[in-house]
């Protein structure tokens, strides 16, 4: 109710209403008005029930409406453009704050809008990391999965056009941007494979440029999932318009940017054209460690296709989501599992799948929606679920500190108990991996 009344406080404030003892007779109502929908927001969940049993009530008392369900109708008309003003006065308020101090601001920082969507991943001055090893540290974690759950249907109760536009700012990327990075992906796939007709297909225990595992390994675990293979459909084109979604999430579980998916299979373009905007909003020398289901593959399609230069690779760390790791080969786990690379520490790459289940009740509904209007209420249910947790950093810190030292001593014991030396233990392990 805090922040339902705070919005309110703003509204009537802009419109002068505050003050109702020097308000217009047609402002004080206005701002009434108001208040109602604000009443509406609270009980947004029963107003189903509730305008039924106004229509009801209305019927039995013979007041008669000339349309079914109008009362909900017009309540959820005027729910949806009290969201978009909310989202405006909100964006506004930011935009004047950030303006107000950005002139003295460091340079070499994240922007604005990570620095506001996640302060603990963005929002530190000192957020650089060591280098050891010749292999980057992150300083920052993200990660990125896929939901095919989420569609639309292609052509909607029979829609004979689109929904217009909602005017307020989005989590998810320009579908020109997603389109440019798609064709920028199928030029490099002809490119290289017109520099790739004249030569020999390597052994299978050779080594790929820039790869620290053998070709062997790489295509045992391309062929072990799924998500590896571009091809293999996972939603029907001819049935759905928007087949899915991807997230880019930090490493507090907050949505970044979405990538609304229009392709049948899993497509690595989408997967760089988060990074690719993730990129543009961070300092040149930052470096992030990257969970992705298949993180061995991306990164393989980097290098052998040369999608990122050098200089962006130097600065990525990829690794596997944890509950997926198993399912790749051993040589790829020590390499690619987040607990066996530095950096990573209890990261597990799983933060999109708490992502996907709070917006699992919304399936039904945006499955026969319209296009723009699926793409608003996915933003708000996002925008409200960031918001709730961002309330709640001071305890996941606290909780997740308690978590972190109960592992740490665990295994100092344990360490303590094999009674051996920890140099010969180091060399041991970076024996292994190498």
């Amino acid at each position: 109710m805090a922040d339902v009344f705070t919005q309110t406080v703003i509204l009537g404030s802009s419109m002068g209403c505050i003050r109702t003892s020097r308000c217009s007779r047609r402002k004080r109502r206005r701002w009434w008005e108001i208040v109602i929908v604000v009443w509406e927001v609270t009980v947004v969940s029963e107003i189903i029930i509730v305008c039924d049993a106004l229509e009801t009530f209305l019927d039995g008392m013979k007041y008669k409406l000339r349309l079914k369900n109008s009362l909900r109708r017009r309540f959820s008309n005027v729910f949806h453009w009290y969201q978009v003003l909310t989202v405006l006065a909100q964006d506004h308020i930011s935009t004047l704050v950030i303006s107000s101090w950005k002139d003295g601001a460091p340079v070499d920082q994240p922007s604005d809008y990570l620095r506001s969507w996640c302060p603990l991943c963005f929002g530190g001055n000192n957020w650089r990391n060591e280098t050891r090893d010749s292999l980057p540290m992150p300083d920052v974690i993200v990660c990125i999965d896929v939901c095919f759950t989420q569609k639309r249907s292609a052509n909607p109760r029979s829609a004979t056009g689109s929904d217009p536009p909602n005017p307020t700012p989005s989590f998810f990327l320009p579908t020109d941007d997603v389109k440019a990075m798609e064709d920028f992906v199928e030029r490099c796939h002809g490119d290289r494979r017109q520099a790739r007709t004249s030569r020999a297909e390597p052994d299978e225990d050779s080594y790929e440029e820039g790869m620290r595992i053998p070709v062997s390994v790489l295509n045992g675990c391309g062929d072990s999932f799924i998500a590896a293979d571009e091809k293999r459909e996972k939603a029907s084109t001819r049935f759905f318009t928007d087949t899915g979604l991807m997230a880019l999430v930090c490493r507090h579980d907050h949505v970044l940017w979405i990538a609304n998916l229009t392709s049948a299979g899993e497509k690595q373009h989408y997967a760089l054209a988060l990074l690719d905007w993730l990129f543009k909003h961070i300092p040149t020398q930052m470096t992030i460690g990257l969970l992705y289901d298949i993180g061995c593959q991306l990164e393989r399609s980097c290098r052998k296709w040369s999608f990122l230069d050098d200089s962006t690779l130097s600065c990525i760390a990829f690794a596997v989501a944890v509950f997926h790791a198993y399912g790749h080969q051993w040589l790829c786990q020590i390499v690619y599992h987040p607990r066996k690379r530095e950096g990573f520490s209890l990261s597990d790459g799983e933060g999109c799948e708490w992502l996907w289940s709070f917006l699992k009740p919304l399936i039904p509904s945006l499955c026969v929606s319209g296009s723009n209007q699926r793409l608003f209420v996915l933003d708000t249910q996002i925008r409200h679920l960031d918001s709730k947790s961002l309330q709640g950093f001071g305890h996941w810190l606290h909780r997740r500190w308690i978590h972190c030292q109960s592992k740490k001593n665990d295994a100092l014991d344990r360490l303590h108990e094999l009674e051996l030396d920890k140099n010969m233990l180091r060399v041991e392990w970076n024996v292994r991996n190498s």
